[in-house]
């Protein structure tokens, strides 16, 4: 009974559980900065993905316009040839289209 009463038993015990709950109160401080830290990187990682996003889409939007204007140039090439050519001749290429449809 006299150890429990002892001041300096007494005084031990409270700056053994001080420490204890101190050192816990550190370390939740230290990961309260560490989330901080993964939500501010989270952030700009989110940020940097919808701007490569976007950079894909206006690439994909780019490509598929040149693939459309591609096409558009090869039809007036072709026609500007089959206009171009013979009237012999023309006869002769749409018969062969007729007989490849």
């Amino acid at each position: 009974m006299y150890l429990l009463f002892n001041p300096f038993t007494l005084r031990k015990c409270l700056r053994d559980y001080i420490n204890k709950y101190a050192k816990q109160a550190r370390v939740i401080v230290h990961l309260k900065g560490n989330l901080a830290k993964l939500h501010h990187e989270n952030d700009r990682l989110l940020r940097e993905n919808h701007r490569l996003k976007q950079m894909v889409k206006d690439k994909d939007e780019r490509i598929t316009q040149m693939h459309t204007t591609l096409k558009n140039n090869i039809d007036l090439a072709r026609t500007i040839e089959f206009n171009s050519l013979p009237r012999k001749m023309k006869r002769e290429v749409e018969r062969q289209i007729k007989r490849g449809k």
